[in-house]
């Protein structure tokens, strides 16, 4: 008798999954982890608000661009166990791919992970096979409740290392190029006011850039909130966190090179960087993919003099004329076709389905984002390796 209850469960379990993988969202790669060691007390304070039952059941981290909310929101989906040890699940917006990364997109993809619990999955499987959940609904809300809100309702006591934890990164970049402007953004906004009314077990975090928008709506429900350059003290933490990333990938950089003679780069250069890099950690990667693109001595040496070469439109200005020094018209034209393509794709394109598209030479197109490697990443596609880039050109 155990036997046969045992293959009913487990044959039951197997219809219930097939019928949800219509909830599946497209599997992408997340943002780089924190380098080990760094961003230590802020991953710390977001343990301990995840354990903290009388906590408000959202945090906020906010930062200005390029300030690495991203690569926090992605080591907290390990530290935290999503989807391994606790019940959870994450979201990471692109700008660039608004195709793929919708606000539909968001729950039906967090009630897929949610499902891993048996009464989640038996609740969305039976109402999915009766037809009462509509996937097409333009309606954000309905959906909103009853992928995530009422499921959520139906799960009993869990122990305190597998309470849900939900994260939502860059939801600034939520609607594409028009951004905050778009209706599904606000739409968006308007369902995510819904969590406060979730037991304070169930958690959601949320990077984001402070827009006027996402701080209205979270003045409703105050969040436990986490500013990444607001004090001294996170201050004080982001320069020597990019010390320590800036003297392991430099140590990276120097070590394709056979000579040992001299230290490279020096303790007061690094600490030097690290200063201009102004809490910013996208300008001290940015840094590092320049030097790889050229002798890195010589332009570590260009980067340190320039008093000017700090915040990243002047980095970004230092990448472009290093790239492209006296381009001809014709060729100025040709980037600004490329990166003004590459900036409305709603999803990443390869090397030859952007030269098809454009219409252009696949040599000039070859030769034009190879010189834009410190700002583009060619893994898995053509993009941007970061939204500033766009927001500068």
């Amino acid at each position: 008798h155990a036997l046969i209850l045992y293959v009913t469960v487990s044959v039951r379990a197997t219809a219930e999954r097939d019928i949800l993988k219509e909830l599946q969202s497209k599997q992408r790669q997340r943002p780089q982890e924190c380098q080990p060691g760094t961003r230590a007390e802020i991953l710390a304070e977001c343990e301990a608000w995840s354990k903290n039952p009388d906590a408000p059941n959202v945090l906020w981290i906010k930062a200005a661009p390029g300030a690495g909310k991203s690569t926090i929101a992605s080591t907290l989906v390990t530290t935290l166990g999503i989807k391994k040890t606790r019940l959870g699940s994450s979201f990471f917006f692109r700008r660039q791919e608004t195709a793929t990364t919708t606000a539909s997109a968001l729950w039906q993809g967090i009630a897929y992970d949610l499902a891993r619990h048996p009464t989640i999955r038996k609740y969305l499987a039976d109402k999915m096979r009766n037809e009462e959940i509509d996937l097409t609904t333009p309606n954000i809300d309905i959906l909103f409740q009853q992928l995530v809100e009422k499921p959520l309702s139906k799960i009993g006591n869990l122990s305190q290392d597998q309470l849900p934890v939900v994260i939502i990164d860059a939801l600034d970049e939520c609607g594409g190029l028009v951004g905050t402007r778009s209706t599904e953004f606000r739409q968006l906004l308007q369902t995510l006011t819904a969590w406060s009314r979730l037991p304070t077990s169930c958690k959601l975090i949320v990077t984001s850039r402070e827009e006027d928008d996402i701080a209205r709506m979270f003045a409703l429900n105050p969040p436990h909130t986490i500013d990444l350059l607001a004090t001294q003290e996170t201050v004080s933490q982001s320069k020597r966190d990019i010390q320590a990333f800036l003297t392991e990938e430099l140590r990276k950089v120097a070590s394709k090179y056979t000579i040992r003679s001299v230290e490279w780069p020096q303790t007061t250069t690094i600490e030097a960087l690290a200063i201009k890099a102004n809490g910013l950690f996208i300008w001290a990667s940015t840094v590092i993919e320049y030097l790889r693109a050229g002798n890195p001595r010589e332009l570590l040496e260009e980067i340190i003099k320039e008093d000017r070469v700090t915040g990243m439109d002047s980095l970004y200005t230092t990448v472009l004329q290093t790239a492209f020094p006296n381009p001809r018209p014709t060729l100025m034209e040709d980037i600004r076709t490329i990166l003004g393509g590459l900036a409305v794709a709603k999803e990443t394109l390869d090397m030859k389905t952007l030269t098809n598209l454009l219409a252009m030479d696949p040599w000039t197109v070859e030769h034009i984002c190879g010189a834009l490697r410190p700002v583009l990443e060619f893994d898995g596609g053509l993009r941007f390796r970061h939204q500033s880039f766009v927001d500068f050109f």
